[in-house]
Parts: C-alpha cells; sequence; structure tokens
C-alpha cells in the first residue's frame, strides 16, 4: 500500500486471490490451516449458487463483480523496483506481527502473478 499510496482494501482485492492460490500450490508455505480455503469455497459457492474450483476463484469473482481493481499495473505499481520494494516491506511489516510469511521469492511470485 505505501509504495504507491494504496488502501489497505485494494490492495487485499489485488492480492488475497493470488495470495491464496500460492498457498494451495504450496501447502507447506505460511500460513498453513488446511480446512479454510475449502471452508471459504463452500460459503461463496453454497450461499451464491457458484460452482467455482478454488477460494481463490471465488475472492476474485467477487472482486470483478465489485468492479474494484485485480492487478497491479491498475494502482500504480508496474516497475521491477516498486515489486521488489513491497516484497522487501511485507518481510519488515511490524503489522505481520509473529506471522510467518513466504519468503522473498515467494512475495515476488504472487506480485509478479498480478502485475
Amino acid at each position: 500500500g505505501s509504495v504507491a499510496g494504496v488502501q489497505h482494501g485494494v490492495t487485499s482485492c489485488i492480492l488475497l486471490p493470488p495470495i491464496l492460490a500460492y498457498t494451495q500450490i504450496h501447502p507447506d508455505s505460511p500460513p498453513t490451516r488446511p480446512n479454510a480455503q475449502s471452508q471459504i469455497l463452500g460459503i461463496f459457492n453454497n450461499t451464491l449458487d457458484w460452482h467455482e474450483k478454488s477460494a481463490s476463484d471465488a475472492v476474485a469473482k467477487v472482486v470483478a463483480l465489485l468492479g474494484l481493481p485485480n492487478r497491479l499495473f491498475q494502482v500504480g505499481v508496474t516497475s521491477d523496483e516498486q515489486i521488489r520494494k513491497v516484497a522487501e516491506m511485507a518481510l519488515t511489516d511490524v503489522l505481520a506481527g509473529d506471522k510467518v510469511l513466504p519468503a522473498f521469492e515467494g512475495i515476488v511470485e504472487i506480485l509478479d502473478s498480478v502485475r
């Protein structure tokens, strides 16, 4: 958010779907709550009569339906330097508290997936 002045809620719209996808592909990557994504998916599919295959897809669909940004370029994050800065800040963010995060490369992979 602070690299390009993006509001926290907007960063969540952009980053939550790829974070969910990343943790599905890398199940040992933190945070680890094996049933959480299936519960999220079930809530969306059952409540809205959807047939999404993943929590990532369901959240991305909500973001799209709301017309909110879903790519970093839409909020002014376009350069490799900005991507690296966001990844570095994620690893040192005081608000992350004691949460275990993916390694720097994993964060960059997530960010690159939504350029």
